[in-house]
């Protein structure tokens, strides 16, 4: 399957799973625009260990995380994190890094899409 697509699948699902998102739209558009360019140009365009990029980009957002809920909530979001990883660098190594990027944006806008339809 195409990792594109498949992140966005998987966005859509993690959202319908979700609660309802209650950040402002202007956070809401800097997750689907700037931080998959931010996060995509740190953690694949180095292009280091497809292991161990998703490793570290489970890492980074689990820290803020970790301050906030409880520790098997964590072992969850960092798995899935993880999956997102794997799943980013796979389009990265079929579309390059506009694919990854592209990938990270869809799947977080579908996340929005999915939370926002399960709230209503």
């Amino acid at each position: 399957m195409n990792p594109i697509a498949l992140a966005g699948l998987f966005g859509l699902a993690k959202g319908l799973l979700m609660q309802a998102q209650t950040k402002s739209k202007a956070h809401q558009l800097a997750a689907v625009t700037v931080g998959p360019v931010l996060e995509e140009l740190v953690f694949r365009a180095p292009q280091r260990d497809p292991v161990l990029s998703s490793a570290m980009f489970a890492a980074a957002h689990l820290t803020p995380e970790l301050l906030t809920k409880a520790p098997r909530f964590s072992a969850y979001r960092f798995a899935e994190v993880f999956a997102g990883g794997l799943t980013y660098d796979q389009a990265f190594k079929k579309h390059g890094l506009v694919g990854a990027i592209g990938a990270h944006c869809l799947h977080n806008a579908l996340c929005f899409l999915g939370s926002r339809l399960r709230g209503k």
